[in-house]
């Protein structure tokens, strides 16, 4: 069923795999923005300028039926700008979520972030306390209230999803999210045939494909309410495997695709960094989701991307 989606941060690092998905599955996709972007930029898309704080959001959203909520300022920016974030992504989420009830939108699915059950380790199901510690997992959490909020008032049907550890190739080459793992690593091993790990790599962590990101939002897009639980869905790998793993992965892609043997350098083993972090993904399972889970894919993906953008192949 085709469906009138209006997405926000559509031109950001997630939000424009999204839409380039939805785009590609047939939906009229509508793009927010408080900036104008190339108007080649993810060609079939609608673009709209919008100034969320003094705009009339709900004339945008008549006749919508779904909102796919990614706009907020990134962890960085959190924590230099605290304030802003408050407003950012807070009561602007908020204004977008009045907006979406009084204009009759169906769904509002809000991107939240793992970050807000504030743990470094641990088995980390949606039952867990979440215990923010940082702006930036702080802001998110408060806006899951009011999403929430709003689906227990039968108002709409809220959605929160919690993203982990994505990875893959961004679908607009100028979006800055170098300072995730393992796209900074596929950028590294691209310019220098080298993997730097800041600590020895025992820590375990989950990596969830964008791939699959796209997939289970555009699963959830055809759910009813009823069919969605509670809401609240951790967002996250199929697997978890140590962080040095997934560097020998990239690095054994990387020769694959190339030819080239990379060196992984990191400190010395046994220093005191492992943690272990499991994050639970059953309870989207349980909606009748199936992760696909093709690492090597986005990897390969990934990896093309980088030596189109940022390089040569060395000698």
């Amino acid at each position: 069923m085709v469906k009138n989606i209006v997405l926000t941060g559509g031109f950001g690092y997630v939000g424009g795999r999204i839409a380039r998905f939805l785009l590609d599955s047939g939906n009229n996709v509508t793009l927010t923005s408080r900036k104008k972007y190339d108007s080649t930029l993810l060609p079939g898309a609608k673009r709209l300028i919008i100034d969320a704080v003094n705009d009339d959001l709900e004339f945008y959203l008549r006749d919508i039926d779904a909102v796919i909520h990614l706009a907020a300022m990134n962890e960085i920016d959190c924590v230099l700008k605290p304030h802003e974030a408050i407003e950012v992504n807070i009561s602007q989420t908020l204004r977008w979520l009045e907006a979406s009830e009084k204009a009759g939108v169906k769904q509002f699915i809000y991107f939240s972030t793992f970050h807000v059950y504030g743990l470094g380790s641990g088995n980390i199901d949606e039952k867990v306390l979440p215990r923010p510690n940082h702006p930036y997992s702080i802001t998110h959490r408060a806006a899951e209230d009011y999403v929430l909020a709003s689906r227990m008032k039968n108002k709409l049907n809220g959605i929160v999803l919690r993203l982990s550890n994505a990875f893959g190739a961004p679908e607009l080459p100028d979006v800055n999210r170098w300072t995730l793992l393992v796209n900074d690593l596929c950028r590294e091993v691209v310019q220098t045939q080298t993997l730097s790990l800041q600590s020895d790599g025992t820590q375990e962590r989950d990596f969830i494909t964008l791939t699959d990101v796209c997939r289970a939002v555009g699963h959830l897009l055809n759910l009813n309410i009823s069919d969605t639980l509670d809401g609240v869905f951790n967002l996250c790998g199929a697997e978890t495997m140590q962080v040095y793993a997934m560097a020998e992965k990239i690095a054994g892609r990387y020769y694959l695709l190339y030819g080239k043997k990379p060196l992984i350098n990191r400190p010395a083993p046994g220093v005191a960094w492992k943690q272990s972090l499991f994050c639970s993904n059953e309870k989207l399972k349980n909606t009748g989701f199936a992760f696909k889970n093709d690492l090597n894919a986005e990897l390969d993906n990934m990896l093309e991307f980088c030596t189109r953008h940022f390089g040569k192949i060395h000698d």
